[in-house]
């Protein structure tokens, strides 16, 4: 089975969320949408950043996701729940990875894909990067 590239047993699991397929989320090949997979990582990584708040609230700077991966591994089908995984990579300069996977939760957890998304902090102002705040670095940091 593909597997992530990263071990994600060395970083820090940050976020677990269970979240029901919708039946909205289905294609016309009666699976979940490939472009769905990046909203399920969306609502994971919200959901997370919702739980540190006092910690994202800079004024006028913050998280710019720059690039975002899935690798899907199998369909999912409605109806079921999913269990999806967030792991915050280690901090860059200015700039971290957060890891997903996600599970399909039936009789056992089945990895159904895994992806990332590679977050860059901005000051929105200067519309450029710049180093990520101290505290954020060490809550990411390393497990």
């Amino acid at each position: 089975m593909n597997k992530p590239e990263i071990d994600l047993t060395k970083l820090k699991l940050v976020h677990t969320l269970e979240l029901p397929v919708r039946w909205r989320d289905l294609d016309d090949l009666g699976h979940v949408n490939n472009s769905v997979y990046f909203t399920y990582f969306e609502q994971a990584r919200v959901e997370w950043w919702s739980t540190i708040d006092e910690v994202l609230a800079v004024d006028k700077q913050g998280p710019v996701i720059v690039t975002a991966n899935c690798n899907f591994l199998k369909p999912i089908f409605y109806p079921t729940t999913l269990h999806i995984n967030v792991h915050a990579g280690l901090p860059g300069n200015s700039s971290y990875i957060i890891y997903y996977e996600i599970f399909t939760k039936n009789q056992t957890l089945e990895l159904a894909a895994h992806g990332s998304t590679k977050i860059v902090w901005v000051d929105y102002s200067q519309g450029k990067a710049i180093p990520l705040p101290e505290k954020f670095r060490r809550l990411v940091g390393p497990k």
